[in-house]
């Protein structure tokens, strides 16, 4: 036997009814559905529909009262098949459109493929939990963290399955990356996660790092990073920085750590320290306000003061050998320039001080050889 519940023509259910187990749910549809009361109930739970909007935190309170989770005993056949369309999700941190979401069991595994105008790809639900699972996207627009979000978008890291992620591109509210990729292995309190690998424009990157839980309710992401440039104009521009330095080949060593999700970068609360090596370019006459990325230094003042003396200044900006340096990040965006030397054939420049990379102030001590 079964039971049909038709809800304003916005949610139907459908039970099937035994004394075994009174109310099964097997089919939930959703806004507009092709289910039609008194057909065969599917032998799994199925959700069929189209949604003009939804608001997802209301949605996934509804089904977690339907659907209580059995903790350490999901198996393939308690995840749904589903299809789903919505045009707009309602949801600040991740405002998705266009969403066409599928769900279906195979290979001995759950598959739900993802379309939107936000994240595109495949993420693959093993059945056996000592294989990881595995996301494999296309694109990816990361959720807008930060202060002004805070709770909105939570995640425990001891909650994190083994996991390989790979994604074409990535996007976050800073930067555009190509080719990321890296393997989640759960540890105590915790994620190490290692293989991290991206790219831009005439840029690759490497590094490791990890996110715990330093406290209740209270994580911490760190990480290490090798970062390698043959033209640092080209990857500016690709990472969408309007970056000082024309040309010139980089290096950079960044050993970062800051409160929160590896995804929740703040600039307030951003703290570590690098190594910055730079050769063969030359600094860029900017408007006011550019080269964000290399705020170590007001680099449109040296090349104002210097283009009355040296003959390699020109209004192509200031030539330079190599410009190398360690750096320290303060939480709070204080910058701190350490041993950092410019050379070139006109001068020898040596920089100390600091900048606030948050209020743009500066208060440094610039020596010309």
């Amino acid at each position: 036997d079964s039971l049909d519940i038709d809800i304003y023509k916005k949610l139907y259910l459908d039970f099937a009814v035994s004394s075994e187990q009174p109310f099964d749910i097997r089919y939930i549809g959703v806004g507009e559905s092709d289910r039609n009361a008194g057909t065969v109930l599917p032998d799994r739970l199925t959700i069929r529909g189209r949604i003009d909007q939804l608001p997802l935190e209301d949605w996934l309170t509804q089904y977690k009262a339907l659907f209580p989770e059995k903790q350490g005993t999901t198996k393939l056949s308690d995840f749904p098949d589903m299809d789903i369309a919505i045009s707009q999700l309602d949801w600040s941190t991740w405002p998705a459109r266009d969403i066409h979401l599928t769900g279906n069991t195979a290979d001995s595994a759950y598959n739900l493929k993802l379309e939107s105008s936000r994240a595109n790809g495949v993420i693959v639900l093993p059945e056996n939990r000592d294989n990881p699972v595995i996301v494999n996207m296309s694109s990816l627009t990361l959720p807008e963290t930060g202060d002004d979000n805070a709770g909105q978008f939570d995640l425990n890291p001891g909650d994190l399955p083994p996991m390989t992620f790979s994604s074409k591109v990535l996007n976050n509210k800073y930067v555009r990356l190509k080719d990321v990729g890296f393997s989640i292995e759960p540890i105590q309190n915790g994620v190490q996660i290692n293989s991290i690998t991206f790219a831009a424009q005439d840029m690759i990157g490497l590094g490791h790092g990890s996110w715990t839980e330093v406290d209740t309710g209270k994580t911490e992401s760190a990480f290490e990073f090798n970062i390698e440039s043959i033209d640092l104009e080209d990857t500016f521009e690709d990472l969408g920085f309007s970056g000082s330095i024309k040309k010139g080949d980089g290096y950079a060593n960044l050993i970062l750590h800051w409160e929160g999700a590896p995804y929740d970068i703040s600039a307030a609360r951003l703290a570590g320290k690098g190594e910055v090596e730079i050769k063969k370019g030359s600094i860029k006459e900017l408007d006011p306000g550019a080269g964000r990325l290399l705020a170590l230094v007001n680099l449109n003042a040296i090349t104002r003061r210097l283009s009355l003396d040296f003959k390699d200044v020109t209004n192509e900006g200031f030539t330079f050998d190599t410009i190398r340096g360690r750096i320290q990040l303060a939480e709070g965006g204080e910058l701190t320039a350490k041993k950092v030397k410019i050379k070139s054939s006109a001068a020898d420049i040596r920089i100390s001080g600091s900048t606030n990379i948050i209020d743009k102030t500066y208060n440094q001590t610039v020596s010309v050889v």
